[in-house]
C-alpha cells in the first residue's frame, strides 16, 4: 500500500512538471503567433541610471537596442548612440525608459549654473502646469499656487517671482510632439522658497509660467470666489 502511495506521488509530480512544461511551450508559441505580421522597429532603451551631463559617448551599456512593435515606440526616439553625437543628457534617463533626442543638448548647454545662496528643488507637474512641457534650462518662471485659505476657502496667489530653471526631465520635443505626461523641473531656490513651494505642493496645487527676463507685471494677495466678480 505505501508503495502504491509513492508511486502515485510521484506521478503526479511528473505530470505536473509536463504540465507546466506544456504551458510555457503553448504560452511562447503563443507569443510567437502574437508577434506574427507586426512590424518591429529599433529603438535604444535605457538599461541603466543615466545622471544628467552624461555624454552620449559615454552610454556604453547605460542603453541598448531593443526590437520594439512599432506602435509602441514613442515619437522623437533614437536607434543608435550615434544619432545623439557628441551631446550630453540634459535630464535624469531612468531604465527602461526609451532614448529621446531632445533629453540631449549640446554640452554648454546642458545646465544653467546654480545661483550663489541658492539650492536645487526638483519636483515634477503634469505637462499643462509647467507651459505646456516646453520650459527649458536657463528660463525665468513664476511659481502659482492654488491653496486654502485660513478660513479654509479655495484661493491662488503668486508665490514666487522670477526664478530660474536649472534642468528639466520630460516635456516637450524640439517638434512639438508631446513626449511625456508629467514634468520635472529642478529650480534654483532659497531654503526659505522650497519650503513654500514645497508645502504647496504637499497641500495644494502648483502652476508654473515662464517669464521673460524684463517682464514686470507682478500681482499680490489672494485670489478668491469673492475676487473674481471684482
Amino acid at each position: 500500500m505505501f508503495k502504491n502511495r509513492v508511486i502515485a506521488v510521484v506521478v503526479a509530480a511528473l505530470l505536473a512538471v509536463a504540465g507546466a512544461i506544456l504551458v510555457f511551450i503553448y504560452a511562447s508559441n503563443a507569443e510567437q503567433r502574437a508577434l506574427e505580421g507586426v512590424e518591429l522597429r529599433p529603438v535604444l532603451v535605457v538599461t541603466e541610471f543615466v545622471p544628467a551631463g552624461t555624454v552620449a559617448a559615454d552610454l556604453g551599456t547605460s542603453v541598448a537596442v531593443q526590437e520594439l512593435p512599432a506602435l509602441s515606440v514613442a515619437e522623437g526616439t533614437v536607434s543608435s548612440v550615434e544619432q545623439l553625437g557628441d551631446r550630453v543628457a540634459s535630464a535624469d534617463l531612468l531604465p527602461g525608459e526609451q532614448v529621446f533626442d531632445a533629453r540631449f543638448v549640446a554640452a554648454d548647454d546642458s545646465d544653467a549654473s546654480v545661483p550663489e545662496g541658492t539650492q536645487q528643488l526638483s519636483f515634477s507637474l503634469p505637462t499643462q502646469r509647467a507651459v505646456g512641457g516646453t520650459v527649458q534650462s536657463g528660463d525665468l518662471v513664476g511659481v502659482f499656487v492654488s491653496i486654502a485659505t485660513a478660513e479654509g476657502l479655495p484661493s491662488t496667489q503668486l508665490l514666487l517671482d522670477g526664478v530660474q530653471v536649472l534642468r528639466v526631465q520630460g516635456g516637450m520635443s524640439d517638434d512639438g510632439a508631446e513626449v511625456t505626461e508629467t514634468v520635472t523641473v529642478t529650480l534654483a531656490v532659497t531654503a526659505e522658497q522650497a519650503r513654500s513651494i514645497v508645502y504647496s505642493l504637499e497641500y495644494g496645487s502648483v502652476w508654473l509660467t515662464e517669464q521673460p527676463e524684463d517682464l514686470d507685471d507682478t500681482v499680490s494677495g489672494e485670489l478668491t470666489r469673492e475676487g473674481l466678480a471684482q
